[in-house]
């Protein structure tokens, strides 16, 4: 180095030392080609290198926008939202006081949201396609189609259908993968459907058919109208039209509406056009003076019913009936015109004419024959043609419609006689008919019967006449023949005797007033008389009388038998009906009546007498007795007449005695049935058995079971007999206590050990045995525990001891713990136990209760109420506003939501903090903010929660500093993106200075292609010029790498 110094003179020489300076770097995380969002702070790192032996002591930041330096080695720094590159310079001073710096380009970038969509009809699905610009890779997109502020799809490009029509607001909120985001909203329109609608009436074929439209719509207008007929004729575009159609039939009419915003409907409703009816008739034969009958033959045609008849019958152009089949009496003969019009459902109508020839009428007339029943009637015609020639004659004989003979003079034969109704039609060649009705008389010839009664030998017989005849015939005259070659009688109801038995033909002839005569010859019998015999013999009393019949019929079959087993003179009672019955009676004597009758019933009677010895009666008492007592048996029969000669007994053990009253000693225990027979001196016989009792003595046994100490001991008998039962237990416990009386008792002992328990059990007999059996009664565990911690936050951790003990010989081998809520543990010192509070506002208590068992099954029990509190954790929340929100409304109002906080601390994410419920706090700059509250309640239980708060920029803009279009979706291509830009021009230059690309569209993109070909790698120079969202005008120049 050369140093100069002037107004000197003189030479002097001085040591100069060049010192190195420091080597000045960093690095940021938006160096080069990376990014951060806008308003996102950017942390530096220093990473300058001091020379050997020394130390970098400053550091002065320069951030490129303005700001006050930084002299922090490391520092933080947030940008305004524009631009989007930013020139950063470090200078850094050793304690050499030697400076150096380094200078780098920082960048921010971030999507830019767009979509497209369009309007629709209601009902039709919308779609939106996705028109975003990444900077990056977007990673999300998050529709509200409703503008409701929630998240309805994340798809990139997808469709929503509207419940109704209106106008929507869509937003679509874009997120890249660097997390930065944008947003846009649209809106979409959805038009009404027009409802298509319209009237038009059926019609008979013929009539033009008008159509109404009453099509409406919501909003807007209809603007045209396509009525399809359904009968293949050309559309009709008019709003109401009218329509003829060539043939009937039911035709489908379709109408088409569109409205003024293109939405559509449309209608199909049927239209019939009716087919006319076709009048037509028929007439029966027509006679003068005469009803002629017309029948209606039409056909009804596609409209329904006829429902209208108008006949005109004297061609005079006036209706003369109305009903549908009419009759109508022509004044003479000739030729008719007759009209017939109708009308049907519908009121469609047809008419028509037809010629009708009216005849003259002939005269009806006839005479008839008087006879008897028997004897054919002959009937003579007097029928007169008057001008014409009578063809047919229809004889109907009886009145009952039916035609039985068609002859001029015919005969005719009744089947019963009476007065009967003739009438004859008579039928002229044209077809004119008469008719006459007589009254013709067949007289009635007597139906002779009589009752002839059949008697039994020496009974008169009464001969009844029954002879009968129709009206008006009487009789005159009777004449009886017995038929025994001697009787005879003319009287009409005679009595004869027969004299013998035999059948005899008798016979009757009865003549009525008008001389017609009847007879008849019946059978009369007179039968012979049975003779009566029967025998029997005398018994005891209960034994069954028997009666053998000896009766014999004399010629006769006997079939009835009537026994009387007690008569007495004179009354006859029916006691059997059999030919051979038996009967049982008490003591005395009878005297037994049989009458037999014969079938023919004639009847004989005989009485003989029976004698009924008494029975005795067997009859002994005794007392059933325990086992190993003697039974005495003491005779008390008797017998009403007589004497009782003997005594038979049967002990039911193979023994027997005949003496009156013997004693028995049974071997065994047991029932035994005592049969004893006493014989009277008239060898009549009583039985009787009675079942005695030799009662065993109870076998005594009863269950003990062992128990815990303060525990009942359940003493169950077991005790049985083989007879009877057990009704008195005496039980001892041997412990002093009084004596006690139940089956099964329940007893509880004071004082554990063992016991010497006695039963004695009586049975209902008297008979008595007694038992008697140890009992034990164990300990039981004494219970106790300690815990190490009472009360915590949510949850309180606590270990328990368990200090229970037990009096030998008992050990305690089970420990059952129920913390509540908290669990249970099967362990004797359970560790580590959990006892949470679900609740924010209050404290949980748990109660713990521990169960001890001892060896022998023995349970012991403590608990402590309330004994561990658990506080409730609290829950940290807040909300805050303005969201979404700029950097000019960037106050923000945080309101406290937790759940019982008492104090709370604020981070606000840009280095202040606050202690306030509800602070407030104004943002310098756009960017991202971790805001996190920290909160603490009475019980000094905490809990924190945080929330990043977004302050937009108004207008940001990102360049890049490098790009790769090397097809690999990633940096492809060189373009400037941002927020609030509504035009954008981009140059980019070579070294030369020449333009290699240029872009005037928002999403003018550079693809590394220059005259066709890939721009080789090296820096190129740009100018960015943005217009903002306030007609303002940004420019930006810089450099840009192209790698491959």
């Amino acid at each position: 180095a050369t140093i100069t110094m002037s107004n000197t003179c003189g030479t002097s020489s001085f040591d100069i030392t060049i010192i190195p300076a420091p080597t000045a770097n960093f690095t940021a995380p938006n160096i080069g080609a990376n990014m951060l969002c806008p308003g996102q702070p950017v942390q530096f790192t220093d990473l300058s290198t001091p020379v050997p032996g020394s130390n970098i002591v400053a550091w002065d930041w320069d951030f490129g926008d303005g700001s006050p330096n930084s002299n922090q080695q490391n520092p933080t720094h947030t940008y305004p939202l524009n631009p989007l590159t930013y020139n950063v310079t470090l200078t850094v001073t050793d304690q050499n006081g030697c400076s150096t710096n380094t200078t780098f380009a920082v960048n921010f970038g971030g999507p830019t949201a767009e979509f497209s969509t369009a309007n629709v009809c209601d009902g039709n699905v919308v779609n939106f396609t996705d028109a975003s610009m990444p900077l990056g890779t977007i990673t999300n997109w998050n529709w509200d189609f409703n503008n409701d502020g929630i998240v309805d799809n994340t798809n990139q490009n997808t469709s929503y259908t509207y419940p109704g029509p209106g106008t929507y607001t869509v937003e679509l909120m874009v997120v890249a993968n660097g997390g930065c985001m944008d947003s846009i909203t649209h809106t979409v329109v959805v038009h009404p459907n027009p409802v298509a609608n319209f009237s038009a009436n059926n019609e008979c074929l013929g009539t033009a058919v008008t159509f109404n439209d009453i099509s409406t719509i919501l909003t807007g207008a209809i603007a045209n109208w396509a009525w399809n007929f359904g009968d293949g004729s050309p559309l009709d575009n008019t709003q109401n039209p009218t329509h003829n159609y060539a043939t009937a039939g039911i035709y489908n009419v379709l109408l088409t509406i569109t409205s003024d915003s293109g939405c559509t409907d449309n209608i199909t409703l049927p239209v019939e056009v009716y087919s006319n009816p076709i009048a037509s008739f028929s007439a029966d034969t027509a006679c003068a003076g005469f009803n002629t009958s017309f029948t209606d033959i039409s056909t009804a045609g596609s409209g329904g019913n006829i429902t209208n008849w108008e006949w005109d019958f004297d061609n005079d152009n006036n209706p003369d009936d109305f009903t549908q089949n009419p009759t109508y009496i022509f004044p003479g003969p000739g030729t008719y015109s007759v009209n017939l019009a109708i009308t049907d459902l519908t009121g469609c109508v047809h008419d028509t004419t037809i010629d009708i020839s009216v005849s003259p009428q002939p005269t009806a007339d006839f005479n008839f024959d008087y006879v008897c029943f028997g004897t054919v009637t002959s009937f003579t015609d007097l029928s007169l043609p008057n001008g014409g020639t009578i063809s047919n004659w229809n004889w109907d004989f009886t009145n009952d419609g039916i035609v039985d003979n068609i002859n001029q003079n015919p005969t005719n034969g009744y089947p019963v006689s009476g007065s009967y109704t003739v009438e004859l039609h008579i039928a002229t060649a044209l077809g004119c008919v008469d008719s006459i009705t007589k009254t013709i008389v067949v007289n009635p010839v007597p139906v002779v019967n009589f009752g002839p009664t059949d008697v039994c030998l020496n009974t008169p017989t009464q001969f009844t006449d029954s002879t009968q005849i129709n009206t008006p015939g009487t009789f005159n005259n009777w004449a009886w023949d017995f038929g025994d070659m001697i009787g005879t009688s003319a009287l009409q109801n005679p009595i004869y005797t027969y004299t013998a038995a035999g059948t005899y033909n008798a016979s009757l002839t009865v003549t009525s007033d008008s001389g017609c005569i009847g007879t008849i010859t019946l059978p009369v019998t007179v039968f012979p008389n049975p003779t009566a015999a029967f025998t029997t013999a005398d018994i005891c009393e209960n034994l069954t009388a028997g009666f053998t019949d000896q009766s014999v019929g004399n010629g006769g079959v006997i079939n009835q038998w009537d026994w009387d087993f007690d008569f007495i003179t004179p009354i006859h009672t029916t006691d059997d009906v059999n030919q051979n019955p038996t009967n049982n009676y008490i003591a005395g004597s009878y005297i037994v009546e049989l009458i037999v009758t014969t079938q023919a019933g004639c009847a004989d009677t005989v009485s003989n007498p029976i004698t009924i010895h008494p029975m005795p009666n067997a009859i002994y008492t005794f007392t059933d007795e325990c086992f190993g007592t003697a039974i005495d048996f003491v005779d008390n029969s008797n017998v009403s007449t007589g004497n009782i000669a003997a005594w038979n007994w049967t002990f039911g053990n193979t023994n027997t005695s005949n003496t009156q009253s013997p004693s028995e000693m049974y071997a065994n225990d047991g029932q035994y049935n005592v049969t004893l027979i006493v014989t009277t001196d008239q060898n009549c016989k009583d039985t009787v058995t009675q079942t005695v009792n030799v009662w065993p003595l109870p076998v005594v046994d009863f269950t003990p079971v062992d128990v815990c100490l303060n525990f009942n001991t359940q003493f169950t008998d077991l005790s049985t007999v083989t007879l009877g039962s057990n009704v008195l237990w005496t039980w001892d416990f041997d412990d002093g206590t009084p004596l006690n009386n139940s089956q099964n008792p329940i007893h509880t002992y004071t004082n554990d050990g063992t016991y010497q328990a006695q039963l004695m059990v009586t049975t209902n007999y008297g008979c008595k045995d007694s038992l008697t059996k140890t009992v034990t009664v164990h300990p039981l565990p004494q219970v106790s525990f300690i815990a190490s911690v009472l009360d915590s936050c949510s949850p309180v951790i606590v270990d328990f001891t368990d200090l229970s003990v037990i009096n030998a010989p008992g050990n305690n081998v089970t420990w059952n713990w129920n913390f509540g809520d908290a669990g249970t543990s099967s362990q004797q010192h359970p560790n580590a136990i959990s006892f949470t509070n679900s609740s924010h506002t209050s404290v949980a208590s748990y109660g713990i209760s521990l169960t001890v068992i001892s060896d022998m099954g023995c349970v012991g029990k403590d608990s402590i109420a309330n004994m561990i509190k658990s506080y409730p954790i609290p829950t940290a929340s807040f909300s805050y506003g303005p969201a979404p929100t700029n950097i000019y409304d960037s106050e923000i109002d945080f309101t406290d939501n937790s759940i019982i906080a008492s104090q709370w601390l604020w981070d606000l994410g840009d280095g202040a903090s606050s202690t306030e419920q509800n602070p407030v706090h104004l943002y310098a700059d756009s960017g991202l903010y971790t805001v996190i509250l920290y909160m603490e309640n009475i019980y000094g239980c905490e809990d924190t929660t945080e929330k990043i708060i977004k302050i937009n920029p108004v207008f940001a803009i990102w360049i890049p500093s490098a790009f790769s279009p090397d097809d690999d979706n990633i940096n492809d291509f060189f373009y400037a993106q941002g927020y609030g830009i509504k035009q954008l021009e981009t140059l980019v230059f070579d070294r030369w200075g020449e333009v290699v690309f240029e872009g005037y569209q928002l999403d003018s993109k550079w693809d590394g292609i220059y005259k066709g070909t890939l721009a080789k790698t090296e820096v190129y120079s740009y100018k960015i010029r943005a217009l903002d969202i306030f007609n303002e005008w940004h420019e930006f120049i810089g450099k840009v790498t192209l790698m491959k």
